[in-house]
């Protein structure tokens, strides 16, 4: 073992617990002895995330090897996505226990660790302050704002009633593939983020073979003038507008700040090409100011923002959802019941990534662990096929299919 630091067993300050630390150092992976007693298990979800950490972040924690036995008595996970990545050594700290005291830190150490309390007023500062383009560290963050219910304004879980109007579901991506096809195949409509129109080769205006429904906006770096020249040129049936922000939410986020009276002029522009121009008020004094013509645009709550506000300020106004999960949307439509004319989903994309799909009632699965299926040659196109007929057969059941009020059926 090529020990960085070997050192004597030694209590030092530490009064009655003892230092079993020895030393540590660099070992190679192939000298490193997995423990045979080992009893967690890895899924994918959270290799994905790990993985994701490392390649953003690297190296921070050792691995623990018994120098006793040559076990490993943490980190067998790091060692596994290690190994794939073609590393040879890892960080490792070395320890001296007995096989009985090997015993006791493998079964003890994780469950010990998981017993700790949340300050959710920290990790949500902690978790805000995150900012990353991995897709793994994001889908991590927010898995962790939901179990630690960190999301405000959250609406309770259930399922919405039957409908008795019709409405859109839509199928949003920044860059266009293949995926849109699926969509449509399945009866949920494509949309556009306008910064990327021109690079998107299935618009209708280009092959003729989806017709864009819905073009959103980047309102981190809001451009009017290619987003009006978007919805110009597409003339979608909905179509947004930069959001509605005070001048102390613009400056958190970092963006620039525009007025209410701005927007509205925006909006008025887009509503000459757009079926259905959709504002999306941040701050409770903006809704009653934005004329009953334009739908409202509802930002579910995520780990990264969200509306905040109480959905049911919305109630009464034609509403459309704007992104969060499936589930999530589930729950916003059961709040606003036919209030809610439209949605758009981005989220089971990301899904998708990592081989997870939602089944009607929001619920997530799996395609290794859930449905057991080998190895597929693309498995992001299974995973979204999977959801887009879920999400279009949930459609279908709230409002009775076959163009009809669900109440006729």
């Amino acid at each position: 073992m090529d020990l960085v630091a070997l050192t004597c067993k030694d209590e030092g300050d530490l009064g009655k617990i003892k230092n079993r630390i020895i030393g540590s150092g660099e070992e190679q992976l192939d000298q490193i002895m997995f423990n045979p007693r080992n009893w967690r298990i890895h899924p994918l979800s959270q290799q994905d995330a790990l993985k994701g950490v490392l390649e953003e972040v690297g190296w921070v924690q050792q691995v623990i090897v018994n120098k006793r036995t040559g076990n490993l008595i943490d980190g067998h996970l790091r060692c596994q996505l290690a190994a794939r990545e073609g590393a040879t050594t890892i960080p490792v700290v070395y320890v001296d226990v007995s096989e009985d005291e090997e015993a006791l830190v493998l079964a003890t150490l994780d469950p010990i660790a998981a017993m700790a309390a949340t300050d959710k007023q920290k990790l949500q500062e902690i978790l805000s302050s995150v900012e990353s383009e991995n897709e793994q560290i994001n889908q991590l963050i927010e898995e962790i704002s939901e179990r630690e219910s960190l999301i405000k304004h959250e609406v309770p879980e259930r399922q919405p009633n039957k409908r008795n109007l019709p409405i859109d579901a839509i199928y949003t991506i920044q860059m266009a593939d293949v995926t849109c096809c699926l969509a449509a195949q399945a009866g949920l409509s494509y949309g556009i983020q306008s910064a990327h129109y021109r690079l998107c080769p299935y618009t209708n205006q280009l092959s003729g073979r989806h017709e864009v429904k819905f073009i959103d906006n980047d309102y981190f770096n809001y451009q009017h003038d290619i987003h009006l020249q978007a919805v110009s040129e597409l003339k979608p049936k909905y179509a947004t507008v930069r959001d509605a922000m005070t001048q102390a939410q613009c400056n958190a986020a970092e963006i620039e700040y525009y007025s209410l009276e701005q927007i509205l002029d925006w909006a008025e522009e887009l509503s000459q090409y757009a079926e259905n121009v959709i504002v999306i008020p941040k701050y409770a004094e903006a809704i009653e100011k934005i004329p009953a013509k334009y739908v409202l645009g509802y930002s579910v709550p995520t780990s990264h923002g969200g509306t905040p506000l109480p959905i049911e300020m919305f109630q009464g106004r034609r509403v459309h959802l704007l992104g969060g999960s499936w589930k999530k949307q589930l729950s916003y439509m059961a709040a606003l019941g036919d209030d809610v004319v439209s949605f758009d989903n981005n989220y089971i994309q990301l899904q998708a990534n990592f081989g997870g799909f939602v089944y009607p009632d929001g619920e997530t699965g799996q395609l290794t662990e859930t449905l057991n299926l080998p190895s597929l040659t693309n498995p992001r196109y299974t995973a979204l096929a999977i959801s887009f007929g879920s999400i279009g057969a949930k459609v279908n059941e709230l409002y009775g299919g076959n163009g009809k009020p669900a109440e006729e059926e």
